[in-house]
């Protein structure tokens, strides 16, 4: 049985920036796994190179994500994520619950492919208990 995991943005720049040993470590012994499909979102994409530009990296860092990526499907946004968003987004704010927009994006992108949602983030969490999001889990354990 494959298992998709989608990284969040915490997650992915704890494991290129070495951050969390132990994100990093559950992320190479599941890049050997045949069941294991690790992807992010272009949501993540999009904030690391944001990251990436505001900072000014170093090249060497620059490589080492760009070399990150290779190693990860980076998954497309269209409109069954919009779908999850749209029906998500409402769940919450029925709950009185609000999520910043990058995090509902990824959370959403999750739902709509039934991806285990690799996060630090409790909100995440509460997203699953309210919208159904199947599964969440820590690789960080260090946050």
């Amino acid at each position: 049985m494959k298992f998709t995991y989608l990284l969040d943005t915490n997650t992915f720049s704890y494991i290129a920036s070495g951050a969390s040993p132990t994100a990093r470590a559950e992320f190479s012994r599941l890049l050997k796994d045949p069941d294991a499909e690790l992807c992010i979102s272009v949501i993540t994409e999009a904030e690391v190179r944001y990251g990436m530009a505001k900072r000014a990296l170093a090249t060497k860092r620059c490589q080492a994500i760009e070399g990150l990526f290779v190693n990860l499907q980076i998954l497309p946004w269209g409109s069954e994520e919009a779908a999850a968003y749209g029906k998500t987004r409402a769940a919450l704010e029925a709950c009185g619950r609000t999520v910043a927009a990058m995090d509902m994006l990824i959370a959403a992108h999750a739902l709509s492919i039934d991806a285990v949602l690799v996060a630090a983030d409790h909100i995440f969490s509460d997203i699953a208990e309210i919208a159904g999001l199947s599964a969440t889990v820590n690789w960080a354990k260090e946050f």
